[in-house]
């Protein structure tokens, strides 16, 4: 079933989101998704290890993340890993991106924008104290890092698609 997303960016996109990445693991970030649907243009995705990213759409995880259904099938906003719901086929999903990604806890945030839905994943391997304690507390960076992704990330769709970048 591969094909429903794309888990393979430009490599200067990569490149700038990857460093972003690397400024989010001093604050004891782990993993990083971010994810784009426009309209009605092929969905994309950018996960901080490319392997994961490989075999997301090859294994077909990509219809088995309940991280994914959760942002896709739910108007929540922002969800701790924890409280996603998940089925017997999704948990084993969601317990290889922890041991992929060394994450302990996780945090989605999901955002459907008129132009398009936006999700950004990350975890931490703290075990100092929980996923919102840790938002709260990093929340102005994390929030600025989130913006950095999309304004870099929507430029596969300007440089591809030809959709006007959504600021």
């Amino acid at each position: 079933m591969a094909g429903k997303i794309l888990t393979s960016l430009p490599s200067d996109i990569e490149e700038n989101l990857l460093a972003f990445t690397n400024n989010l693991r001093e604050l004891g970030v782990t993993h990083i998704g971010h994810g784009l649907i426009v309209g009605s243009l092929k969905p994309t995705a950018f996960f901080s290890c490319k392997e994961w990213a490989e075999r997301y759409d090859d294994e077909d995880l990509v219809s088995r993340d309940p991280i994914r259904a959760c942002a896709l099938n739910t108007n929540f906003k922002i969800i701790p890993w924890e409280y996603i719901p998940s089925n017997k086929e999704q948990r084993p999903v969601i317990e290889e991106r922890k041991r992929e990604f060394c994450s302990k806890t996780g945090l989605l945030i999901s955002m459907k924008h008129k132009e398009f839905h936006e999700t950004f994943v990350f975890g931490t391997d703290s075990k100092k104290h929980d996923i919102t304690h840790f938002f709260s507390k990093n929340s102005r960076v994390l929030i600025e890092n989130l913006l950095r992704f999309r304004k870099e990330h929507m430029r596969y769709y300007t440089n591809n698609d030809g959709v006007d970048a959504i600021q």
